[in-house]
Parts: C-alpha cells; structure tokens; sequence
C-alpha cells in the first residue's frame, strides 16, 4: 500500500532515512515519481493483493532484484460500508482478503531465511475500528481485529529467527480512504468527534 495515504507517509518517510525501499501497490502513479526523484534504491512493482495467492510470486520477483528484506509494513487495506441488510459476500471477501489472508502470506514468506535478514521487523497497520467497531464498518472492523490476532498467534514462531512483529491501530485518519468513505457517510465526521 506504498501509494497513497499511510503508506505513502511511511514510504516518504523511509527514503528520508535513505532507505533501500521494494514498494508495492496496484497503482503505481505516486511510486514512479519516488523511484525518480530519489537517490536511494528503490525498486516497485504493482501487485494487487486481492489475490493472496500471487504473493509467492511477489517475493521472488524481489529476490531476484536482490532484495533480502530487513522490514514489512503492511500498510494496505480497503474499508466498504455496508449495513447488514447491504450484505455483499463478494466485497467482503474482497476485504477478507486484501485486509488479512494477503497480510497473512506476507508474514509467511517474510518469515522464511531466503527473503529475510535476522532481527527484521514487521509492521502491520491496523485500526481502532479493530477494537470499537464502527458503523456500517463490521466487515473491516473484523479484518483488522483479524490481524491483531494473526499477529499475537506468530510473536513466538518469528521471534526464533528474532523477528518482531507488532501492529498499530490508528484512528480515522485523513486519507484518500477516509474522503472516499466520507463521499459515502456523514457518520464519519460524527464517529470521530465522538
């Protein structure tokens, strides 16, 4: 999710600390310009983590870059508002699947010694709504309390290879989603102030 929003942020912030940087995203307009415009090793490539099933993949294509990784953050994610009755099993799997079973593959193959450094670090962005819940946001709300879980599951198999794994859960934070959602809902605004 290196594109736009949180990830964005962090990806300015790591070619600030002159970080050798893979990024990945479905859309790549923000990454072209970061690969240009900075001296450190960058590389991108685009990926859609809709399909968990390609990220295999994802991590040779690094390899053969001759990226051996030191750092994750999983910072993509997507938020539908449905209510119940609304009920979209496509979307949700959707959600399901960018959200949680991708993050889950990630860490898999981030864990395995042809891909990583010992003492790496993953980083995955979550949400409050993990722990609150958030009108019409069940199904988003359960993808990120999904990774909560995921992540407290793995804290001891990663820490034999001295991998740290931890995630943070952010309020509603003014990003393209956050706008999007609120083209959607005025709630958004009211959740926030509350």
């Amino acid at each position: 999710g290196a594109n736009s929003g949180m990830g964005k942020c962090v990806t300015n912030f790591l070619i600030e600390e002159g970080a050798n940087l893979f990024l990945v995203d479905r859309n790549d307009s923000f990454i072209k310009t970061a690969v240009r415009e900075n001296p450190c090793k960058i590389d991108y490539t685009c990926f859609d983590l809709s399909k968990p099933e390609n990220v295999p993949a994802l991590f040779d294509e690094a390899k053969s870059m001759g990226f051996k990784f030191d750092g994750l953050v999983y910072c993509a994610g997507i938020s539908p508002l449905m209510s119940l009755k609304d009920f979209d099993l496509n979307k949700a799997l959707l959600t399901y699947n960018i959200n949680v079973i991708s993050f889950i593959a990630m860490v898999k193959f981030f864990a395995e010694e042809d891909y990583t450094n010992s003492n790496a670090s993953i980083v995955g962005i979550s949400s409050n709504a993990a722990v609150y819940g958030g009108n019409r946001q069940y199904v988003y709300s359960s993808t990120k309390a999904a990774m909560n879980l995921v992540v407290k599951s793995c804290v001891k198999e990663l820490a034999q290879r001295r991998t740290r794994i931890n995630t943070i859960m952010p309020s509603t934070t003014n990003t393209e989603m956050v706008a999007e959602l609120r083209k959607q809902s005025d709630a958004i605004d009211l959740n926030v102030k509350y």
